[in-house]
């Protein structure tokens, strides 16, 4: 009997001890991780622990945790009492490693949890599988992730909903995976997403989930941001994040520059050709989308200025913007740069959303010129008034030109009937009597005028005229049954 049992202890071994979670209990000062009087249920140091960092009542002051033997964690999580207080720092010290092990087939976890202050990790950390590093509503605004991170496996933002910010503030170099910012945040201050030189690294937003940069830098040129399904934002935080490289910017979903705080200024600069990102791009207040003399995003069907502060800045190109087949570019904002509005492509002021799209009148404004060959100007009429009434996003479209020629030779104009306001019908008494709509303003007479698309209306009819400086649209009774409609 006793030698069966040596036998099956020879054959399969001791069995492992399972895993256990276990809360740091010495109260309010700095301690070693290897001491087991700092724990309620012993050391949490093998793959699948989880180490719980907590305290009765507030820190008085920032305190520390050394590493000072080799650690494995399926999780280490932060829940220090009040937000707005001081937190630990689990640092490396003599002796000490940290390896994120769930121990099994799942991920493990960094988490600053609900109500915790802010804490951070500078202990450089090793991967063995995936990580979900989260930052919990009702936590303090950021939790910091200052630990140098190495392994092949991906980093998970926010996996859980969280709307929280990780704060990720060293470069990664030992890093090889990819990050997917799953919701809320992520604020970075360093290229901290990964190795330079090795593949491509890939930095995916979904469920319309940010980066945040919080320092000036270029990033590599390996590093690709992906907007995927639900969409991402970009805050630039007072900065302009340039992209050097062709193929940084890639994805279907939309994508949005937007600030979290009012009157910061930022945006997304790209130097190179983009033509994998194919989804819409919006530019919010204060924030532009620049293009420089070699930047693209051929594929997108739409560029929007969503406030009269947001700017397209393609003033790097030397002859201009030339808006490719497919796309609009919409909006209430400023662009710079002769826009040349080709064969296919949409001109549109005023609210242009997709899919539909659903569409509303506003004014545009473009700062170097405009041209067209063969483009479309989309117009919208919004309310029944005509230019005896201003423009602007409930009664009629209008575009600014500020400075710059204007030629309309080749172009065509739309018209957009809103709001179930009758198309021309003479049953109607508006639709009775001629009417004027100044649709262009421009610093010089423009050249040209714009062939009106399907503006026949039972004895009625729509052209465009030059007057001065002004290209107005302007509906009028027909003589005959031929009549050159321009």
């Amino acid at each position: 009997m006793a030698y069966g049992l040596t036998l099956g202890l020879a054959v399969f071994g001791l069995r492992q001890a399972p895993a256990l979670t276990s809360n740091w209990i010495l109260q309010d000062a700095n301690g070693a991780w290897n001491n087991p009087d700092n724990w309620d249920n012993g050391v949490p140091k093998e793959p699948g622990d989880i180490a719980v960092i907590t305290n009765t009542v507030a820190l008085s002051a920032a305190r520390t945790i050394t590493v000072d033997t080799p650690v494995s964690l399926k999780a280490l999580k932060f829940a220090i009492p009040n937000a707005g207080g001081s937190g630990y720092t689990v640092q490396l010290g003599s002796g000490g490693s940290l390896t994120m092990d769930s121990g099994g087939d799942g991920n493990s976890t960094l988490i600053q949890l609900r109500g915790s202050a802010r804490c951070k990790v500078t202990a450089a950390t090793t991967l063995s599988n995936d990580v979900e590093i989260i930052n919990s509503a009702g936590a303090a605004t950021y939790f910091d992730i200052a630990n140098p991170i190495s392994g092949t496996h991906n980093i998970l933002i926010n996996p859980d909903g969280a709307t929280g910010q990780p704060y990720m503030t060293v470069a990664n170099p030992a890093f090889l995976g990819n990050m997917t910012i799953c919701a809320g945040k992520l604020l970075f201050s360093s290229d901290c997403f990964g190795n330079t030189s090795e593949g491509t690294r890939v930095i995916t937003l979904v469920s319309n989930a940010y980066l945040r940069l919080n320092g000036a830098f270029t990033p590599a040129a390996n590093r690709q941001i992906v907007s995927g399904v639900g969409g991402g934002t970009l805050d630039g935080n007072g900065r302009i994040l340039v992209l050097n490289a062709p193929d940084q910017f890639s994805g279907a979903g939309p994508f949005t520059l937007h600030s979290q705080n009012a009157g910061t200024v930022g945006g997304l600069q790209l130097n190179a050709a983009n033509n994998g990102f194919t989804g819409a791009l919006a530019v919010n207040t204060l924030q532009t989308f620049r293009l420089g003399a070699g930047g693209s995003v051929s594929n997108a069907p739409l560029i929007q200025l969503l406030t009269a502060t947001s700017i397209f800045d393609a003033s790097m190109k030397a002859s201009g913007y030339d808006m490719p087949a497919g796309q609009v570019l919409a909006g209430i904002g400023v662009v710079s740069g002769l826009v040349n509005v080709a064969s296919a492509a949409t001109l549109h002021p005023g609210s242009y959303a997709l899919p539909g799209p659903v569409t509303a009148p506003g004014v545009m404004k473009l700062a170097d010129g405009l041209s067209f060959s063969g483009g479309t100007y989309a117009w919208d009429l919004a309310q029944l008034k005509d230019g005896a009434f201003a423009p602007g996003t409930t009664t009629y479209a209008q575009v600014n030109v500020l400075d710059g020629g204007v030629s309309l030779d080749g172009g065509s104009l739309t018209i957009r009937f809103l709001n179930n306001i009758d198309t021309p019908d003479t049953a109607n008494a508006f639709w009775k009597t001629e009417h004027v709509w100044p649709i262009l303003t421009a610093a010089s007479p423009p050249t040209g005028a714009l062939a009106v698309v399907d503006g026949r209306y039972e004895g009625w009819g729509f052209k465009t005229r030059v007057s001065g400086n002004t290209l107005e649209l302007v509906y009028y009774k027909r003589s005959g049954t031929i009549i050159s409609v321009n």
